[in-house]
């Protein structure tokens, strides 16, 4: 089984965004190491098992967590049959345990899982009954909320839902099965706690990155430093917090926010839409060298930690902030050309560009730069990207235009390197064959780097909705 950190995560969601099945998208459970999670939905089968499989079929997707807590024979036979008729691999059987469920903070915790003392022995038997349903099936995991794990260890009935817990996960690994685990009713702490104190190693988590913010419980990505190590799959959903102290945050598709680009044309604009109402909210013009020659404008605008936009234009060999009216706050003319410009964390700007990175401060004097001739063992002609890392090491992007030019296979050219504050190599890609054959670099995106990007703000506009 693989153990997902950050980089392994924001992979994993990438292809699920990629697949356009959200909100309900499902990774299976058990994967070998260095194999990609396979996609499927989460599907309710009860009334239907056949219609249902034939849904996730058409889909286009190999697996999916089936849910149901009707454990009877019809369901069994039909559901056997369809996973045989469509080819459909169930990764896990999901069931609530059996009713009531009431997904709200009030009743939630009076109602869900192994915590209420009223149905815990309930749950644990239905628990148990779907564990032997899905043995019969041969589906290798059982999937619920196990309730509103209390934070205080200290709490009356913290001891006996983990007994719960131990009693669940101990029958469910005598069938040779795992518990996942759902996030997002306790904080990713309180799970990891009760997962240890529980103490069967098939207690596992499947990692569903809106019901944290959804609850109020975290950040997906900060839950993988504490949960990564036992995250065994992921449900790709969005959310967000909650801000009514009586309700749940409302769930949206992956990527309903506001979003900020620069639009290249005549003439060209800084633009801030709402993805969900597909309004614009703001834009204002900026100047450019040659209104018609769109293709030269812009290629990178970045946000600043002040809710300001930092710009590169390329045809006017110049970068410039931004304020959320369009008002010129700063600019500086940067020799040899420049195709991106990036706001660091202590106030400097990283820019690249023609045949050199430079980080300058706000009185336009250059405080580190780099040039090929600092690495001529590597040689570099098209910058475009710099990525400075934690740890003060810079990420530099070389294009190379593989359609004009051809490419050496006995001496290819580098697509990136990175260097030292003091301009040692500590890296180089050069990447251009199957399987990995990564074609002219033009950008790199750091994946383990931590993020928020729906706290960004443009003034007054934020990330959010």
């Amino acid at each position: 089984m693989e153990n997902l950190n950050r980089r392994r995560f924001l992979q994993v969601s990438a292809a699920a965004g990629t697949a356009g099945l959200i909100p309900s998208l499902s990774a299976a459970p058990a994967i070998s190491a260095g194999k990609p999670f396979r996609l499927g939905i989460i599907i309710h089968v009860g009334k239907d098992p056949v219609a249902a499989l034939k849904r996730v079929h058409e889909f286009g997707v190999p697996t999916c967590q089936a849910g149901t807590d009707d454990f009877s024979d019809r369901v069994y036979t039909a559901l056997k049959g369809a996973v045989e008729t469509y080819g459909i691999e169930i990764t896990a059987i999901n069931t609530s345990g059996g009713a009531p469920n009431s997904y709200t903070f009030y009743e939630g915790p009076l109602t869900i899982g192994v915590v209420p003392p009223k149905y815990r022995q309930q749950r644990v038997d239905n628990y148990k009954r779907a564990s032997d349903f899905a043995k019969r099936l041969g589906v290798p995991a059982l999937h619920s909320h196990f309730g509103f794990i209390p934070e205080n260890p200290n709490d009356q009935e913290y001891e006996g839902t983990v007994g719960a817990l131990r009693e669940v996960a101990t029958h469910i690994k005598g069938n040779g099965q795992i518990v996942l685990m759902e996030t997002g009713q306790e904080t990713p702490i309180t799970m990891l706690r009760a997962i240890s104190d529980a103490g069967v190693d098939n207690l596992l988590v499947n990692l569903d990155c809106a019901n944290l913010i959804l609850y109020g419980k975290g950040n997906p990505l900060d839950a993988l430093d504490v949960l990564g190590h036992l995250v065994r799959g992921t449900h790709a959903k969005d959310g967000l917090f909650p801000t009514n102290p009586k309700e749940l945050g409302e769930e949206v598709p992956i990527g309903k926010g506001r979003v900020v680009f620069t639009q290249n044309g005549d003439p060209a604009k800084v633009v801030v839409i709402n993805k969900a109402t597909g309004k614009i909210e703001s834009e204002f013009i900026v100047p450019v060298k040659n209104p018609k020659g769109t293709h030269g404008h812009f290629r990178h605008a970045r946000l600043t930690e002040a809710g300001t936009l930092l710009v590169a234009h390329m045809d006017l060999g110049r970068v410039c902030e931004y304020d959320v009216t369009g008002k010129e706050l700063w600019s500086m003319d940067v020799p040899g050309g420049i195709w991106s410009a990036t706001p660091l964390k202590n106030g400097n700007f990283l820019l690249a560009g023609g045949a050199a990175v430079r980080e300058v401060n706000r009185q336009k004097e250059t405080v580190w730069q780099w040039t090929p001739a600092d690495t001529p063992e590597y040689p570099m002609s098209n910058l475009q990207l710099a990525t400075r890392l934690p740890n003060g090491n810079t990420i530099i992007n070389n294009w190379f235009n593989q359609w004009s030019s051809k490419l050496d296979p006995a001496d290819p050219i580098v697509q990136a390197i990175e260097v030292t504050p003091d301009k040692k190599v500590v890296w180089v890609l050069r990447s251009w064959t199957a399987p990995a054959d990564l074609g002219p670099s033009t950008t790199i995106q750091i994946l383990d780097e931590p993020s928020a990007p729906e706290n960004v703000r443009f003034g007054d506009i934020s990330g959010g909705r």
